[in-house]
């Protein structure tokens, strides 16, 4: 949780909203607004999530990349595991 801004952290349901918002690219046809529940560690807004995972084929041990583009916007990506020989 730290490498995300403290104010974009929030509590533990909506009326507990963090006072800022981060957008996120996740190669979608839009990018999603939302803050972080702070007592799950999770995206609030996160029907996006399903939707990259399947966009993006991802597959057990693959991992899913964070990139801070911009203050407050990140850009999401998924990182193909080693294949084994």
């Amino acid at each position: 949780m730290d490498a995300f801004p403290q104010d974009v952290i929030g509590g533990k349901n909506k009326s507990e909203a963090a006072p800022r918002q981060i957008e996120i690219d996740w190669g979608g046809p839009q990018h999603v607004v939302t803050d972080i529940d702070g007592s799950k560690s999770i995206f609030r807004g996160r029907r996006w999530v399903r939707r990259f995972l399947a966009a993006s084929d991802a597959q057990e041990g693959d991992i899913v990349v964070l990139t801070e583009t911009a203050p407050y916007k990140l850009s999401v990506r998924l990182e193909r595991r080693a294949s084994e020989v």
